[in-house]
């Protein structure tokens, strides 16, 4: 049976609004006013420092709640309009992606296709002896004897917890490993931990692994939380949400 905002929420029901600004999340406490129809909610406008804060029409936000013995869920939506409740200051919110059950409100995933860097090691560099030589005398030339080498892995989808990957190579579950991704011409280092690495049955195995952030730093959870809204915004202005 089909999950739809008429079904989940009522009046005065508590939500969390998510808004990019500056390329930083900023979140907001609301509630409903009025569920208008499974695509439309009247919210109560969110305030900053006690002020109203300045929301544009047609500016993207996340919207998440938490059911009780149901879950949590969360979902995309264009601020459409603002507008006065009786004496209270409120928004009209229309929905632009799917609703859905995800396991921590910050981590709503993201369909991506890209790939992603597996720190295997550190391995002596080839051929660096004669480069060596040749410098050893100019103390304004240094020669790295070593370089990272890496398992590229081919990614699934992506949240601000962790994200999906395709590899060629098992890789050992709860295990902790370091890595990067390149996002829009940034990149980003992480460390993660192995959750589940399981076989894709085929004439060349491969392997399907989910991976947790640990110990990311809110900068890069930042910026991943902030690529994730543009491409949804991308997707979404090509009528593909």
């Amino acid at each position: 049976m089909k999950i739809t905002l008429l079904k989940l929420l009522s009046d005065g029901d508590p939500l969390e609004l998510s808004i990019m600004k500056d390329n930083q999340v900023k979140k907001f406490k609301s509630n409903v006013y009025r569920v208008l129809s499974d695509e439309e909610l009247l919210l109560s406008a969110p305030l900053e420092k006690g002020a109203l804060y300045p929301l544009r029409s047609g500016e993207n936000i996340l919207v998440a709640f938490n059911k009780d013995n149901t879950g949590i869920y969360d979902f995309y939506a264009n601020v459409v309009a603002r507008k006065k409740a009786g004496h209270l200051s409120a928004i009209i919110i229309k929905k632009t992606s799917d609703l859905r059950k995800t396991q921590r409100r910050h981590y709503f995933r993201f369909s991506y296709v890209g790939a992603f860097e597996i720190l295997k090691g550190i391995v002596k560099k080839e051929g660096i002896d004669p480069l060596k030589e040749k410098y050893k005398n100019n103390p304004n030339i240094i020669v790295d004897d070593d370089e990272e080498q890496y398992l590229t892995v081919d990614g699934r989808d992506i949240s601000g917890g962790g994200f999906r990957a395709v590899s060629r190579e098992p890789l050992k579950e709860t295990s902790i490993v370091d890595g990067r991704v390149n996002l829009d011409g940034k990149i980003l280092r992480y460390k993660a931990k192995i959750i589940r690495c399981t076989t894709i049955e085929g004439p060349y195995p491969k392997y399907d692994i989910a991976f947790q952030f640990v110990e990311l730093d809110d900068r890069v959870r930042a910026e991943i939380i902030s690529f994730i809204f543009r491409r949804e915004r991308k997707t979404r202005n090509k009528g593909m949400v």
